[in-house]
């Protein structure tokens, strides 16, 4: 057993529980060992949480930045990070988020790759990091809308608001669209602010 395998189990199990529903029994289960044997490869339930989040820095494909033009890149990886995160739990999905980054290494390469493309196409040093926070904050939102109930937005009495029930009605696939048509426009307001990035492909 290795502090990846115990990665791996413990994002399968993330899918459909919440980080406070995770028990170290309950993985150590899954690897066909005692808890006990858990704590010699990591501290706590917070250390495993750290462990998954470097599992998914390594699912993302870190060449999607050498995409030209890197608005192109932006967008590739906007979706990347969406199919990564989507099948967790959203409670899951936000705790990680949340987690410090700064002692993990994968993590760290990653936002040092996307600051360092940032540099290069002339964001000024204190832009770079809102940037990076207004995407993936995006991504987080699309993520939470994409795991609630399907009929969550869905109006009591479209009598009472017809202009929002006829759109509600004609986007059956808001999510996806919502996703697309976001990070699009984010993309296309960025470029135009940094003209450096590129245009936005057909």
């Amino acid at each position: 057993m290795t502090r990846a395998d115990i990665a791996r189990v413990a994002y399968a199990r993330l899918r459909t529980t919440s980080p406070r529903e995770l028990h170290m029994k309950d993985i150590a289960d899954d690897l066909g060992v005692r808890t006990p044997s858990l704590y010699y490869h990591v501290v706590g339930k917070e250390d495993v949480l750290n462990l998954v989040r470097d599992e998914i820095a390594s699912m993302v494909d870190s060449s999607i930045l050498d995409i030209h033009p890197v608005s192109a890149a932006l967008l590739a990886l906007a979706h990347g990070y969406v199919d990564i995160f989507r099948p967790l739990h959203p409670e899951a999905a936000t705790a990680l988020f949340l987690l410090p980054y700064g002692d993990q290494p994968l993590i760290m390469a990653m936002y040092e790759n996307f600051t360092q493309k940032l540099a290069e196409c002339g964001v000024p040093v204190d832009e770079r990091l809102p940037i990076i926070v207004a995407l993936e904050s995006f991504c987080v939102g699309m993520i939470m809308d994409e795991r609630a109930p399907t009929n969550y937005m869905a109006p009591t009495d479209p009598a009472t608001a017809p202009w929002y029930a006829e759109a509600y009605a004609a986007a059956p696939d808001r999510s996806a669209r919502a996703l697309s048509l976001g990070i699009e426009a984010m993309v296309a307001g960025l470029v135009v602010r940094y003209p450096q990035l590129g245009g936005i492909p057909e």
